[in-house]
């Protein structure tokens, strides 16, 4: 299962381990809008910015996570 929120992260939640937190994905403001295809998350911010991240080990493929 995968959440997004208005504390600037994405969770990824293992639901076959008791729901444990699997991986915390930092974006750049508050999550409006997920879409999951294959192993890649698309969240879109409320900053106008559009992100994606690998969901195996987490790393952003496209987008800005920049914090000022």
């Amino acid at each position: 299962m995968i959440t997004g929120s208005a504390d600037k992260t994405v969770k990824i939640i293992d639901m076959l381990s008791g729901f444990k937190i699997f991986s915390t994905l930092e974006t750049s403001d508050a999550v409006f809008t997920l879409e999951t295809v294959y192993n890649l998350t698309i969240a879109g911010c409320g900053d106008g910015n559009l992100v994606v991240f690998d969901n195996d080990n987490g790393e952003c493929l496209y987008g800005s996570v920049f914090f000022f």
